[in-house]
């Protein structure tokens, strides 16, 4: 099985246990003393993480989105970048009029919303020295996501930092964490994608290897990550001790991956590209549909959990004479003749629209359109629940903002402004949050030190 996703210093994660048998821990869970939750930090609290203070260090996609995450729900949080080296994303479309630019970037934008920028030039001692002041008199939280040598280079890595701060917490997470002979690799998350094996069992049997969308495994780590930061919270709260996270992307993804390492270890099979296919599931397929009003490819993706659901579906095909073959009731017998059924529904949804066939089909058959990212902000069920939210940035004006996965009932997150541009908030950040003179403050900006543009 996969082991710990996550290295905490102070309190490390349990060693994975075999999955229990039903009431096999009944008793002993029934005896266990009530945990009672740590005191709140303050009074009137309205968010989970009100009061909390982020240094955000990272750049791309875990460690903003985990920055992020916090900033949501409360948190100030403070970006940490330069023109010198900017975040990457702000180099990745879309742009604004498709002109790239620092500040044009809505992807980059889409992963800060909520922050405050920093503009400081950490290859700079002065500029080190800014972010030490910034360390050591304000922040509770630090997240970084370079490679180890660099931290340690600048002696600014854990070592350091708690020296000066016993009492911070601290998350690093890179590729393949913090210690180990590939410790120093560069890369992003679709090196990781396909290093921890997911793009070998994506695609098609008879065609090569396809990627994952994006920079797949920032995309998983962010959720550990924010786990693991919640619980060293928590942790500070009770105690008043920091600690640190070693988090590797490579570990974190390999969780999604336990049902093949079992079937590799205990059947000797090796998992490999299926298509849209499923091994208990039949039919489990992406069927093609009519074209949309602007000509665009439709489809749909279907999926027959049980006999009951395939029953479901046989009839709201008409009942035609192929689909009410009783060799086709049970999961097994339609595995025997899954090219033909495939075959047979793609014929039949050929002339539906994607969204009419997936209006017709629910509930009582799992399925739903596939929907290109313009759809997204028109579909009704995404516009009910108010999902995007509409924020006006300094520079791309007012734009629509992913929300939160999840809402809190007594605590919802808030996204509270757009994503600064990059140094935007450099004065007011300094000045008033870290109480630094603003003489001083000048000097550094004549200086080059920090950079404000925007």
């Amino acid at each position: 099985m996969p082991g710990r996703w996550a290295r905490l210093s102070a309190t490390p994660l349990r060693a994975p246990s075999p999955a229990p048998r039903i009431g096999q821990h009944g008793a002993e869970v029934l005896a266990e003393p009530r945990r009672l939750p740590a005191p709140a930090a303050a009074e009137g609290n309205t968010a989970p993480f009100e009061g909390l203070r982020v240094l955000d260090l990272s750049w791309v996609g875990v460690g903003p989105m985990t920055a992020g995450y916090l900033a949501n729900q409360g948190a100030t949080v403070i970006k940490v970048e330069s023109s010198a080296r900017p975040d990457i994303l702000r180099l990745t479309p879309p742009f604004l009029d498709g002109r790239p630019g620092l500040n044009n970037s809505h992807f980059c934008a889409n992963m800060n919303a909520s922050k405050a920028g920093l503009g400081v030039d950490l290859a700079r001692p002065e500029g080190r020295a800014v972010v030490w002041r910034i360390i050591e008199e304000w922040a509770d939280v630090v997240l970084e996501s370079f490679t180890p040598r660099t931290l340690r280079g600048w002696g600014m890595d854990w070592a350091a930092v708690s020296a000066r701060r016993p009492d911070i917490v601290m998350l690093s997470t890179c590729m393949q964490g913090q210690t180990g002979p590939r410790a120093d690799y560069r890369g992003f998350g679709n090196l990781m994608g396909a290093l921890s094996g997911f793009y070998s069992i994506t695609g098609w049997p008879d065609r090569p290897p396809v990627t994952v969308y994006g920079a797949y495994t920032d995309f998983i780590c962010q959720r550990f990550a924010t786990t693991a930061i919640t619980a060293a919270i928590d942790h500070r709260r009770r105690t008043g001790a920091g600690q640190y996270i070693d988090l590797a992307q490579l570990e974190a993804a390999l969780q999604f991956l336990g049902p093949e390492f079992l079937d590799l270890d205990r059947n000797g099979h090796v998992a490999t590209r299926a298509g849209n296919r499923d091994p208990e599931r039949c039919p489990h397929v992406v069927l093609p549909c009519r074209p949309d009003a602007d000509g665009r490819e439709g489809w749909l993706a279907l999926a027959c959990e049980d006999d009951g659901q395939w029953a479901a579906l046989v009839d709201a095909l008409g009942r035609p004479a192929w689909a009410t073959d009783p060799a086709l009731v049970t999961v097994a017998g339609r595995k025997a003749a899954e090219d033909r059924i495939e075959a047979e529904l793609a014929a039949w949804s050929a002339g539906w629209d994607a969204v009419e066939l997936f209006e017709r089909l629910q509930p009582a058959i799992p399925c739903g359109p596939v929907l290109a990212p313009a759809r997204l902000h028109t579909d009704p069920q995404v516009r009910h629940r108010s999902y995007f939210v509409p924020l006006r940035h300094s520079v791309m004006g007012e734009v629509p903002y992913d929300g939160v996965a999840a809402v809190l009932s007594a605590t919802p997150a808030r996204l509270t402004r757009a994503a600064p541009c990059l140094g935007e908030d450099t004065f007011t950040v300094l000045t008033e949050l870290i109480g630094m003179d603003p003489d001083e403050v000048a000097q550094l900006l004549a200086d080059g030190v920090v950079e404000i543009t925007g």
